[in-house]
């Protein structure tokens, strides 16, 4: 069974949060990161600090109600070493200093003055340059809901994606809690996470390959599927209207969706993907209802060969790319195989499961 990530130190669990969920449910019926790493393990964990809903990276929660008020303390008291990356379009001739100013809400926002008494503090360092994007680091020395963002806008400099503080239009707001550091009754903790997608990019307004990329690592933020090399997941699902992509073992296999075929472009960029994770592709399109059948829609990256296997919860799937016309493996062809038997045959070839985010 596949596990969500986590680490476990001093009795908290460390997890690295993906943008789009919030820390915890804002509503009946909508669950946020606590509750669902309680239902994945079985325990207790209580929130101690948020990240926005948009904002990825660093959550700590404890396992105790007496962690948890001692942690809370850290807080409060700013013991708690808290590191930020975010990306802007702007360029300001500052590359280091320290703001500050009052955090007020005003009807249902968020405003930044410093006309009176402050109530945070925030110090900001550019890092680099990537492409026409600055990368900076920010590291809040209070916690004030949208503190970095309401800071960096009021420098001339509002976060790529930040539709609330003026950010230029993105696809994900830029925005990542980088690490948490503390003293925990006599012992330093430490944790950090994985750089995100958009940090790394030498060209950050190559939208297209930074979602997909951004796609992938969230289901390694998630399950980190980079160990799962054998098993069957979806690896990008709603990030793009064009196409799907689903793991099947070594294969890579792209759901195209566009009336017009996939470009030189596209096929380059999907064998881009093939060297970096060390998989073969295919790229099927998928054709409506009247289409003309022997039209080509298969391509083929890499050594491929028509017949592979996969694994899905402990079964092995032999899966064939030369029979049949209709991608899928459907839920009768998931029953528990008789005892003994692992191995399964199954025509047509694909089946368009994927691991449902449980997030």
């Amino acid at each position: 069974m596949i596990k969500l990530r986590h680490t476990e130190l001093a009795g908290c669990i460390f997890i690295d949060k993906i943008a789009g969920i919030n820390t915890h449910t804002p509503e009946y019926g909508q669950r946020g990161c606590v509750e669902v790493y309680e239902e994945e393990l079985d325990r207790k964990l209580y929130v101690v600090h948020r990240l926005d809903k948009a904002t990825s990276g660093a959550l700590v929660f404890p396992t105790s109600p007496e962690l948890a008020t001692e942690i809370t303390q850290l807080f409060e008291q700013h013991k708690v070493g808290k590191k930020y990356l975010f990306l802007t379009d702007k360029k300001i001739s500052q590359k280091e200093f320290t703001y500050e100013s009052l955090i007020v809400k005003e009807k249902n926002a968020f405003v930044s003055s410093v006309s009176k008494e402050p109530n945070s503090k925030t110090s900001f360092k550019w890092l680099k340059s990537l492409g026409d994007y600055e990368l900076w680091e920010a590291v809040p020395h209070s916690g004030k809901p949208h503190q970095i963002r309401l800071h960096a806008e009021a420098n001339g400099m509002p976060i790529l994606g930040d539709n609330d503080h003026n950010g230029s239009p993105y696809f994900r707001l830029c925005l990542h809690s980088l690490s948490l550091s503390f003293e925990l009754r006599g012992q330093k903790i430490h944790f950090e996470t994985d750089i995100p997608a958009w940090a790394q990019s030498e060209d950050p307004s190559q939208v297209e390959d930074l979602i997909l990329a951004e796609a992938f690592q969230r289901r390694e933020r998630m399950y980190k599927f980079s160990e799962l090399k054998d098993e069957s997941l979806r690896l990008s699902h709603r990030e793009l209207d064009t196409y799907r992509i689903d793991q099947y073992g070594e294969y890579l296999w792209v759901y195209w969706y566009k009336e017009s075929d996939p470009t030189v472009q596209d096929l380059l960029r999907f064998e881009k993907l093939a060297k970096k994770h060390q998989k073969k592709i295919l790229v099927r399109k998928m054709l409506n209802r009247g289409e003309d059948p022997n039209a080509e829609i298969l391509w083929n990256i890499g050594n491929t060969s028509p017949r592979w296997t996969a694994k899905e919860n402990g079964v092995i799937y032999e899966l064939r790319s030369d029979t049949g016309l209709s991608p899928g493996l459907f839920l009768d062809q998931r029953e528990k195989p008789p005892l003994g038997e692992r191995t399964r045959t199954r025509s047509p070839c694909f089946k368009s499961f994927f691991l449902h985010e449980r997030l």
